[in-house]
């Protein structure tokens, strides 16, 4: 069993490390592993993975196993737990909110759980709010909550029954390699402190391989909006073709998307990004991530109806399909359609698109706005512009039949 990373602090129960990997690789969570390899990679001797990746760490002494992504996934305690059957704790705090958490997973179900009401956790128990949020159970009777002077208590008392302390555990990549950090109450850890390191690959199958130093610094130039440092990222052998480091998104939908020139003023840079990369040969389809390029410029918000026409004749000029669909089936033109860009929708239709495909879900862009509109879910657009692009699907498809 094992510990998932959550928040700023993670940890998961543990037995022989070697059959923790053997499961997670039966079950199809994870494919290649870097076994035992404490020494290697606190010295910087192993290569940052190319595909989507996790360290498995015991620590001296611990009775649990950290699991760290070198990206945040709020969700890895509970799919760890889920697909390979491990029991997981997650000790941590929501990005936003601040809002400090125990969760315990077993398998698909949470068997415990404890959020916090506020940031400052001595401020004493508000007993009645406290048990409005914990319903009483044959395991904790509401006696067991009110024993507690403030949040801190209860989280340290729920972590102490699991038999598990939560120093803070991080991966990452440094300098093209696999880097892993940890803290306690004392400040860093020492290379000493560390008893085993494993690296693996996470999917079926999935392997290892070695990253392109290339594909980081591809990464940092999209976010920067250097156009030059693209092409020259490319011209090194950065891959266009797969995830950027770290990230759901491949270089192309992070471009489309606009995290671009976020800290440099240069937001406007996104669509000669955009450009550089398909000029390289970056699959105009994308890298096979839950939205494609059409479906991410199409949820845009921060754009004008100009800036969303201009890309879509660049991505329609590299046989973009805005009919192609996210990973929960929304077809590209449902999503402009939803957000009332009905310039880039007259595009389409000059363009020979046709207006009444479907999604999955067996709805045209026609319906979809409709049905929005019923369920006042229609978020980013005013009901007037919804009716205009109502009438304009019904025209379109009408003058196509």
């Amino acid at each position: 069993m094992t510990l998932v990373r959550r928040g700023e602090l993670s940890t998961g129960s543990r037995d022989d490390v070697d059959a923790v990997l053997d499961r997670m690789v039966r079950k199809k969570y994870a494919g290649e592993a870097r076994r035992d390899v404490a020494r290697e990679v606190l010295s910087g001797k192993v290569a940052e993975p190319k595909s989507a990746w996790a360290a498995v760490v015991a620590l001296k002494g611990q009775p649990w196993l950290y699991f760290v992504r070198p990206r945040r996934d709020p969700d890895a305690a509970q799919t760890l737990a889920a697909k390979a059957g491990l029991v997981t704790m997650a000790v941590g705090a929501g990005r936003v909110s601040g809002m400090r958490f125990v969760h315990v997973f077993e398998g698909r179900r949470m068997v415990e759980g404890f959020e916090s009401q506020g940031l400052d956790l001595r401020d004493p128990v508000d007993r009645s709010e406290l048990l409005d949020a914990v319903p009483e159970s044959g395991t904790r009777q509401r006696a067991w909550w009110t024993k507690f002077r403030d949040e801190r208590e209860i989280i340290d008392a729920l972590v102490r029954e699991r038999g598990a302390y939560v120093p803070w555990v991080s991966a990452g990549a440094n300098g093209g390699s696999v880097e892993i950090s940890g803290w306690d109450d004392d400040g860093p850890l020492a290379p000493g402190d560390y008893e085993r390191i494993d690296v693996v690959a996470l999917g079926a199958g999935a392997k290892l391989g070695a990253r392109n130093p290339a594909d980081r610094e591809l990464d940092d130039a999209i976010e920067q909006g250097d156009v030059a440092r693209v092409r020259k990222a490319i011209a090194d052998g950065a891959d266009l073709a797969s995830k950027l480091p770290g990230s759901k998104l491949g270089p192309l939908e992070k471009a489309v998307g606009g995290f671009v020139g976020w800290n440099t003023g240069r937001r406007e840079a996104w669509l000669e990004v955009t450009r550089a990369l398909l000029e390289a040969g970056a699959d105009v389809a994308g890298t096979g991530g839950d939205i494609p390029p059409v479906g991410v410029l199409a949820e845009r918000i921060d754009l004008t109806d100009e800036q969303v026409v201009e890309g879509v004749e660049l991505l329609l000029a590299h046989g973009a399909d805005f009919r192609q669909r996210t990973a929960s089936g929304i077809p590209a033109i449902h999503l402009l359609a939803e957000k009332g860009k009905l310039a880039a929708l007259e595009l389409l239709h000059r363009r020979g698109v046709d207006m009444a495909g479907k999604g999955k879900d067996g709805t045209t862009a026609r319906r979809h706005v409709e049905r929005l509109m019923k369920q006042k879910r229609l978020t980013w657009i005013s009901v007037r512009v919804a009716k205009k692009v109502i009438d304009f699907l019904k025209a379109a498809v009408k003058e196509r039949t």
